[in-house]
């Protein structure tokens, strides 16, 4: 089986992967879910957690997970995960064989969310922040579908290093235009064609014409679940395990 690599988005941390790695039935020696830097997991000393440099970290972790396999792999990613993925694998597309991705893409015309347009902005962020307790995110994540023990495991990662690393995440990238028009990501079109984009139909972050657009641009096979929200990864884990399992036989 061709090794996977997975990456999780904003506020959340590898958890998140759990209920698909679960539908999948891989084991540890099949896959790899590293935290970003910060979500969860230390900050590298001179880390600045701007979305360039959080490429440049993924991009060693796809050469390692390659290196390591001894073949180009398949990269999973969902919410800044994707975008992040998306940019790393373009640099390096002789190591990926595969790419999906969820609840996020590199697409110019997207505007950031009311959350996200909060976080950019200097002072009113951090009142934002400080004003966000782990009890409020568990109860978001429950209302997004999560079970129970994850919504408290991802709620409890939420802390000060995780909520300034997302302020200087959102802040390094006002417009995503800049990320999606990118000389790095204008060659998406080396990478493996076609990838998938699995989508929620009530995603309130990004809507369903945003990923349409992508996909039409990029080539991909988009699938849209009805009654499924942003964190689609998890609420329908089983049916995109289906769906990613469908898409790797015929990539090989």
């Amino acid at each position: 089986m061709t090794f996977k690599l997975f990456l999780h988005g904003v506020p959340d941390t590898p958890e998140m992967w759990q209920p698909l790695i679960a539908s999948l039935k891989l084991d540890t020696s099949q896959y790899h879910a590293p935290a970003l830097p910060g979500f969860g997991s230390p900050l590298p000393a001179g880390f600045d957690c701007s979305a360039d440099t959080y490429v440049d970290w993924f991009q060693d972790q796809i050469e390692t997970a390659a290196e390591r396999a001894g073949e180009p792999i398949d990269v999973i990613g969902h919410d800044w995960g994707a975008i992040i993925a998306m940019r790393a694998s373009a640099r390096i597309p002789q190591l990926v064989r595969s790419w999906a991705i969820a609840g996020a893409v590199p697409e110019p015309s997207y505007k950031w969310h009311r959350m996200a347009r909060l976080w950019q902005t200097p002072l009113i962020g951090e009142l934002v922040m400080w004003l966000t307790r782990p009890h409020q995110i568990r109860t978001m994540f429950q209302n997004s579908g999560l079970p129970v023990a994850l919504a408290k495991a991802e709620s409890d990662a939420f802390d000060d290093t995780m909520k300034a690393s997302i302020l200087k995440l959102y802040r390094s990238a006002k417009r995503l235009n800049q990320l999606a028009n990118d000389p790095v990501t204008i060659h998406i079109k080396d990478l493996p064609a076609p990838g998938l984009i699995y989508w929620g139909s009530d995603d309130p972050y990004v809507a369903v014409s945003t990923a349409e657009t992508y996909a039409r641009r990029s080539g991909a096979n988009l699938i849209i679940e009805p009654e499924t929200g942003h964190w689609s990864i998890v609420q329908q884990a089983d049916r995109l395990a289906a769906a990613l399992n469908q898409y790797w036989s015929t990539t090989a």
